[in-house]
C-alpha cells in the first residue's frame, strides 16, 4: 500500500458472508500540535484527485494555503453525501492508482471485521453488495465504527405442477418444466 501504517481501525459490524469489504483512503489528515482541531487535505500524488476536482466538486471545495489542498464539505443534505459515496465507489472502480484499495476482507461467514493498521484519514468502504460508508479516523478518534444494513437478496423459487406453484415436482426427462422466480433485491444490490 501507498500509505503507511498507523494505530487506527475501524470495524464494519454484521458484514455478511462472501461479499468482499473494500477500503479506500481518500484524505489524509492534517492535525495541529495540541490536536484541537484538523482538517482534510489532498496530497499532492493522490489519485483522488481527479475524482475531487472532477465529479467530487459538487460536493467539496478545494482551497489551496500554502501549498496545502485543503478540503471543505459544500452545504449539502443526506441524498448529497449518497450520491457522493456513489461517484467516489464509481471512481474507485474504474481509476489506475485508485482501484487497489488499502485493504480488502471477505468473510467467510456474517460476523464483525476490522481494518487495522490504517492512518488518520477519511476513508471510503465498499462491498460488492452495494454497501457504500464513508468513514473518518482522527488522532483522536482512531477507531470507527460502521454497521452494515444492506441485507442479502432473497431469492423464492417454485415450480409449477398439474397447474399450481410448489416448492418441489415430479419431471421425466424431456419434460417441460415451469418455473416462478421471486428476487427480493435490497437497497444496493
Amino acid at each position: 500500500s501507498v500509505f503507511a501504517a498507523g494505530d487506527n481501525s475501524i470495524q464494519v459490524t454484521n458484514a455478511q458472508g462472501g461479499e468482499t469489504y473494500k477500503i479506500y483512503k481518500m484524505l489524509d489528515v492534517d492535525v495541529n500540535p495540541d490536536k484541537t482541531a484538523y482538517s482534510y487535505t489532498l496530497p499532492a500524488d493522490s489519485p483522488w484527485k481527479n475524482f475531487f476536482t472532477g465529479s467530487g466538486a459538487a460536493y467539496v471545495e478545494i482551497k489551496n494555503v500554502d501549498g496545502t489542498d485543503y478540503v471543505t464539505w459544500k452545504e449539502s443534505g443526506a441524498s448529497d453525501y449518497e450520491a457522493f459515496g456513489k461517484a467516489a465507489a464509481a471512481y474507485a472502480a474504474t481509476t489506475a492508482g485508485v482501484t487497489e484499495a488499502v485493504s480488502a476482507q471477505t468473510p467467510a461467514a456474517d460476523g464483525s471485521i476490522t481494518f487495522d493498521g490504517l492512518d488518520s484519514g477519511y476513508y471510503l468502504i465498499t462491498s460488492t453488495n452495494g454497501t457504500l460508508s464513508m468513514v473518518e479516523t482522527t488522532p483522536l478518534k482512531t477507531q470507527a465504527t460502521v454497521n452494515e444494513k444492506n441485507p442479502n437478496p432473497t431469492i423464492d423459487k417454485k415450480v409449477k405442477e398439474d397447474g399450481a406453484l410448489r416448492t418441489e415436482n415430479s419431471a421425466q426427462i424431456g419434460d417441460t418444466v415451469e418455473f416462478e422466480v421471486k428476487i427480493d433485491m435490497k437497497k444496493g444490490a
